[in-house]
């Protein structure tokens, strides 16, 4: 998956399987210009973003998904 909103980021999410043949693709082609942000796991129904181990974020699938579906409508009521 390959996702971004500006020219100068994007985010990509890989196959752990293809992992380290994308990371050399990207040092080949990049150099130091990139970075690792985490994984994903089948694990839970929540979305988690840790920093050194720390959640600093931890949101339900759903709760984005509706609040995603639901934004334009709110705005305009």
């Amino acid at each position: 998956m390959l996702f971004g909103e500006a020219a100068s980021r994007i985010l990509v999410s890989v196959k752990s399987s293809l992992e380290e043949t994308w990371e050399n693709y990207l040092r080949e082609n990049l150099g130091q210009h990139w970075q690792k942000l985490g994984f994903v796991t089948n694990k839970g129904e929540n979305m988690r973003i840790l920093i050194e181990s720390v959640a600093v974020i931890d949101v339900k699938m759903w709760e984005m998904s509706d609040r995603w579906g639901r934004a334009i409508e709110e705005l305009m009521s």
